[in-house]
């Protein structure tokens, strides 16, 4: 046999099998050397399509289907209120019969019967699911912040030089309540058997127990301005604002004391959907999510960098949160 044939059938196989074992020896120590990359953060928050770049202000659904968001003008008129009936996988414009710059707050009482305030005192209200709206009679034309509901009939909304102003006839009429007090007036959230808490500029905290016929003035350790109130029950509610302003009470706004802020942020909104799970919103896409009645906060990843100004859930697993720039996120996982 020739030599050269049996070096040819020896050599390829050897050789082979050495450069596998130098490959698979290569590999292993690569794998070794490589730094462990944690998985990224998985989030249940998505970013819905409004297909608008209106700054949104106010944010209310009716069930989990049925939604509304408001907001101001820019860049025309009839994106000023958008509605949902698929969960917000769709936004719809719909118009509205005012030309006012900004609508910031909206809240339905039913089904069907819808109000939205916003500046130069404009009121309106639909009573066909937001299809269409009406201009309510003007009583003051200072900026209104805020609007809610005790029921059919009893409301009051809120803003600009200590304004509150009532209605008792679904908006049929209002009349001005009086406060000694010239700051602006940003929220409100009503309680059982006709009780009320606004607040506003320099940690300013009102209370009322007449269906918002008259107010008094609650203590709190913040002078920071406060753009957001929400009580749990009767006794224990939450109010948020500039620099991370956090606080709390549990004696129906006898006393308020400072939370643990988990960001030195605005905070602009919160909401709460049991006695312990919460969430705050901020600037930069920010939400904070808390299971312990406020004690600690953990951020949670949200698909937007832009400034989150109002959180609402229907209910504890559905909610949404709305924006500047047309922003709207939505979560059916409670917010995880």
């Amino acid at each position: 046999m020739n030599i050269k044939k049996i070096k040819k059938i020896f050599y390829f196989p050897v050789n082979f099998s050495i450069i596998a074992l130098f490959i698979t020896t290569l590999i292993c120590c690569n794998k070794e050397s490589d730094p462990l990359i944690p998985p990224a953060e998985s989030s249940s928050w998505i970013k819905q399509s409004t297909n608008i770049t209106n700054n949104l202000k106010g944010i209310y659904f009716t069930d989990s289907l049925t939604g509304y968001a408001c907001g101001n003008s820019f860049p025309n008129d009839s994106s000023k209120i958008i509605k949902t009936t698929d969960g917000g996988a769709s936004w719809h414009k719909k118009p509205v019969p005012v030309s006012a710059a900004s609508l910031n707050s909206i809240f339905f009482t039913g089904q069907n019967t819808g109000y939205a305030c916003g500046s130069l005192g404009n009121i309106i209200k639909t009573t066909d699911a937001g299809e269409n709206w009406a201009l309510l009679p003007v009583i003051t034309s200072n900026f209104l912040y805020d609007i809610i509901f005790y029921d059919s009939q009893t409301g009051i909304s809120s803003g600009i030089n200590g304004t509150i102003i009532k209605t008792t006839n679904a908006g049929l009429n209002w009349q001005i309540i009086s406060l000694p007090f010239s700051g602006t007036l940003y929220s409100i959230d009503v309680t059982l058997n006709g009780e009320a808490f606004i607040c506003g500029d320099f940690g300013t905290v009102y209370f009322s127990s007449d269906y918002g016929s008259s107010w008094s003035l609650q203590q709190t350790p913040s002078q920071n301005t406060l753009k957001s109130i929400f009580f749990t029950d009767a006794n224990t509610g939450y109010s948020c604002g500039q620099t991370g302003t956090l606080l709390k009470t549990t004696n129906k706004g006898v006393n308020w004391v400072i939370l643990p802020p988990p960001a030195t942020d605005e905070f602009t909104s919160v909401f709460f959907i049991n006695e312990s799970t919460g969430f705050l919103t901020g600037d930069i896409g920010a939400v904070y999510k808390t299971y312990d009645a406020g004690n600690n906060f953990t951020r949670k990843s949200t698909p937007t960098a832009n400034f989150l100004r109002k959180c609402f859930f229907v209910s504890p697993q559905y909610g949404w949160i709305a924006g500047e720039s047309g922003t709207i996120i939505h979560s059916s996982m409670g917010g995880e």
